[in-house]
């Protein structure tokens, strides 16, 4: 839901596309950029990436300084799981423009799975400069502060961007983690439970919730908060292979062989569900 507002919100007056090729261009140059653009979004909207992702191509062969034709062909890369060339167009897009906080945020999500926290945290510090009261961009810097071991420093920037936006599921979800890395469990599960009191259904609140109470040894409620958690999204691979996990510490060999191979169902390229599924058919 967040990032179809981003997306009306960029993108509600097509014209202004038009207005970014040149000047100089022949009016028959600027019509077409204008069909190509249209015809890439109608894909983009229906979800077929890959036809979307070649006419934002085309169309920036005729407006290359094109703003939109770069951050949505990064967009299309990214639901292609080309997070390279996603991380290029969203850096050709913030070339043309530096400030635009979603392209940023995007582009650091991306250097954030890539390991490249510094890159990260630059984007997200930028963003937060040009928003100073963004709670997105104070929990992502709680996340990569997570990543880094910095729990402290990961519950101070969930702290400041729950005191602008109280109902940030993820703020409280990040600082639970954090609480529970320095040894709090009691305070970590309160905010799990704070998470979802704003958002039922947060798939990974569930997942960590269950994480918690595998590790203070409640083998059971893990499984019984999984499946749960399979009830709100039966086709989430990581819940599956999480599960599948708990079964096996529990001696559910046979169970937890089912849930690995149904992860792999859902995700062929799951290489946590492959890997599981191997070692636990050898036991």
């Amino acid at each position: 839901m967040y990032f179809a507002l981003r997306i009306c919100k960029k993108f509600v007056l097509s014209l202004a596309v038009v207005l970014a090729i040149p000047y100089c261009s022949a009016a028959q140059s600027r019509y077409m950029g204008e069909a190509i653009f249209e015809g890439a979004m109608d894909q983009y909207i229906q979800g077929n990436y890959e036809n979307a992702a070649q006419g934002f191509r085309k169309f920036l062969d005729i407006a290359p300084n094109d703003f939109n034709g770069h951050y949505l062909l990064g967009h299309c890369l990214r639901y292609l799981g080309d997070s390279d060339g996603a991380l290029a167009s969203y850096e050709r897009a913030l070339a043309i423009k530096p400030d635009d906080v979603d392209a940023l945020i995007y582009a650091g999500k991306l250097l954030q799975e890539k390991k490249d926290y510094t890159g990260a945290s630059e984007n997200y510090e930028r963003a937060l400069r040009v928003l100073p009261q963004d709670g997105e961009s104070l929990v992502l810097l709680g996340s990569v502060r997570y990543d880094l071991g910095d729990y402290d420093g990961a519950a101070g920037y969930c702290r400041r961007a729950l005191a602008v936006d109280p109902a940030r599921s993820d703020a409280c979800r990040i600082m639970g983690m954090a609480l529970r890395e320095n040894g709090d469990r009691k305070a970590a599960m309160e905010q799990f439970k704070k998470a979802l009191d704003i958002d039922s259904v947060d798939i990974e609140t569930h997942r960590e919730i269950a994480c918690t109470l595998s590790m203070d040894g409640d083998i059971d409620g893990a499984i019984a908060e999984l499946s749960k958690t399979l009830g709100i999204d039966p086709d989430n691979a990581s819940v599956q292979c999480d599960l599948g996990s708990e079964l096996m510490k529990r001696g559910d060999r046979e169970q937890a062989l089912e849930h690995f191979r149904k992860a792999l169902e859902i995700n062929p390229r799951c290489v946590r569900a492959a890997e599981a599924l191997k070692t636990a058919s050898h036991r």
